[in-house]
């Protein structure tokens, strides 16, 4: 007798999502953090500079810079938890880790690359916009840094590391040693 489509089965690789998914490709969320903050920080300049010279004044930048910062800090830093490495399953054994650059690529998906983007296109036609972006870019290099280095220190301390899958939407977390 054969299930049909929908039904359940007691397989374990059936439980897991099928014998063929793929392991899950994981990356240092310190790492990433780290790598990513000073790419923030040079794209926030860059579009500030381009927002300068397309005719805003000094004083608008910094208060068009200041607004956007303040927002993504305060938004970021009331969303942000502590993360307890105890709490986070280990690592699935079939993981593969991506490498430094990967890591570095992951965190800056979608969020560095997208408002990048809008940052640059917002030059053509409102540098009071540009400038709003490249203060939300200074906000994430800010926050970024304010999440990697206490991280870093418990990665440190647990001798275990934070990791992500891939998933833009909804990625999954796990603590474990260091391979």
């Amino acid at each position: 007798m054969t299930a049909g489509p929908g039904a359940t089965t007691d397989r374990p690789e059936a439980r897991r999502g099928g014998a063929s998914s793929p392991a899950p490709r994981l990356a240092a969320v310190s790492l990433g953090a780290l790598l990513v903050t000073p790419v923030r920080a040079a794209a926030a300049g860059a579009i500030l500079a381009g927002s300068v010279a397309e005719g805003l004044s000094g004083s608008a930048a910094l208060i068009a810079v200041l607004l956007g910062a303040m927002l993504f800090v305060v938004a970021g830093a009331s969303a942000r938890r502590r993360v307890r490495f105890r709490d986070l399953p280990p690592p699935p054994v079939e993981a593969r880790y991506s490498t430094w650059w990967q890591s570095g690529l992951r965190a800056a998906l979608p969020s560095t690359v997208i408002v990048s983007l809008l940052g640059a296109a917002a030059l053509g036609f409102s540098p009071e916009t540009a400038a709003v972006c490249a203060g939300l870019l200074a906000g994430m290099a800010i926050l970024g840094l304010g999440v990697a280095v206490p991280l870093v220190r418990e990665e440190r301390r647990t001798r275990r590391r934070l990791y992500v899958d891939w998933s833009i939407l909804q990625p999954r977390r796990f603590a474990g040693r260091q391979p």
